[in-house]
């Protein structure tokens, strides 16, 4: 069940590096109207994400990773 745990956490920052990734490349991605603010939306969706990993790392009762990347 730990590693379980583990391999999705880990799965989760390999996600937020790719939607980083994908912000910055189009960092002047213009906004349509009527249509989501992409850039803003990943960046809403990282902050949440990282805050997931932050809170299982500190967990102490459950497995730990050495490394999320």
């Amino acid at each position: 069940m730990v590693e379980s745990l583990d391999d999705n956490v880990r799965d989760l920052a390999e996600n937020l590096q790719e939607m980083l990734g994908a912000a910055n490349a189009f960092p002047g991605l213009p906004e349509l109207a009527s249509t989501t603010n992409v850039i803003k939306e990943i960046g809403r969706l990282s902050l949440q994400i990282a805050s997931l990993i932050h809170e299982y790392t500190k967990a102490p009762y459950l497995g730990k990773f050495s490394a999320i990347t």
